[in-house]
């Protein structure tokens, strides 16, 4: 594909597949530089009408990104094992998340523009942030950006000034950045999806990529998978998964992703039981517990054998079979803690 584009576009998309997998930083840094382009963050310099991007308009692009990924989908950024410190910027979002889920008095995610707001208000806490993630820049990110298989490529693709912690972009480079952003977006999405495969066991990462760029879930109704099971039972004495012999009213009826929906990205009905809605609420993205693993299991078993037959119910029957020959939910299982 390079030959058919100009040689400085065509730089910057061999640059994106010869880089090191060790983080996402390099693919965070290219998004939120063409981000920052498009929506005209950067200053236009007399006489040459050079344009300067500063690394505190870029930080925030990446806190951005990073924030999105983090905050709905838990997404690791770097090898290692869960729960361990991963890289600085990373880091910092997600203690910056953790400050904001302590404003917001609930776990609750939310995007990035409906928390940027109230992070504003907040004494500072946004802008230390940025700051901070300014620091790391000069140190991880913007010369090794330049860099085409460990030596600076024959085209710059920008003008690295370290102490006025900015780069610079001529005119001709500007254009041809935005000419072809979406081949460069889609470039970036595809190279991050690649090495955030390396790191997740989570399945759909290109969809939760896309998801966290442009600030969109896609969430259906669980509506006619309420009516599968409620049909199942005959809609009457539904036993409430978290609660031993104990049944769910059907005007407090609500179907729980044991398994946690922000980790599958998918609603599946061999991970979907009743309860009922306040315990569904409280228990939010919390991982299940191995008991619970183990009583879906037996529970699909059950439905299985509730559906076999049910006009209507042949999609459903094939989910939950492919579910159990597949050993779908310790596979899934397991991805949770890797």
């Amino acid at each position: 594909m390079e030959e058919h584009l100009p040689p400085y576009v065509a730089q910057w998309t061999m640059v994106l597949r010869g880089m090191m997998v060790d983080n996402t930083y390099k693919c965070a840094w290219a998004r939120s530089i063409l981000s920052c382009l498009r929506k005209g963050r950067y200053l236009t310099l007399p006489p040459e009408g050079k344009a300067m991007v500063h690394f505190q308009d870029i930080a925030r692009e990446m806190v951005r990104l990073y924030w999105n990924q983090t905050c709905f989908f838990h997404l690791r950024q770097s090898a290692g094992k869960k729960g361990r410190r991963g890289p600085v910027i990373v880091s910092l979002v997600e203690e910056l998340i953790e400050s904001y889920y302590a404003l917001l008095g609930t776990r609750r995610p939310s995007w990035w523009s409906e928390a940027e707001p109230l992070l504003k208000e907040e004494k500072g806490l946004l802008e230390r942030t940025c700051r901070e993630v300014v620091n790391v820049l000069p140190e991880n990110v913007a010369h090794r950006f330049l860099n085409l298989k460990g030596q600076v490529g024959p085209l710059p693709l920008y003008e690295y000034r370290r102490p006025e912690k900015a780069i610079y972009f001529e005119g001709w480079q500007v254009s041809l950045l935005l000419s072809f952003r979406e081949l460069l977006e889609d470039e970036i999405d595809l190279r991050w999806t690649e090495i955030l495969e390396r790191f997740n066991g989570a399945p759909r990462i290109a969809r939760k990529v896309l998801s966290a760029s442009n600030e969109e879930l896609r969430r259906e109704s669980l509506r006619e998978f309420r009516d599968v099971i409620q049909g199942a039972y005959r809609r009457v004495r539904i036993p409430d998964f978290y609660e031993e012999g104990s049944y769910v009213p059907l005007d407090d009826f609500s179907l729980d992703h044991v398994i946690p929906w922000s980790y599958l990205y998918s609603d599946d009905i061999w991970n979907l039981v009743p309860t009922r809605k306040g315990r569904n609420s409280a228990k939010g993205d919390s991982l299940p517990r191995k008991e619970d693993i183990s009583r879906l299991k037996g529970r699909n078993r059950e439905l299985l054998t509730l559906l076999q037959g049910m006009k209507g119910a042949e999609r459903y029957v094939g989910s939950l079979l492919l579910a159990e020959e597949n050993h779908l939910v310790d596979i899934y299982y397991a991805g949770c803690f890797l």
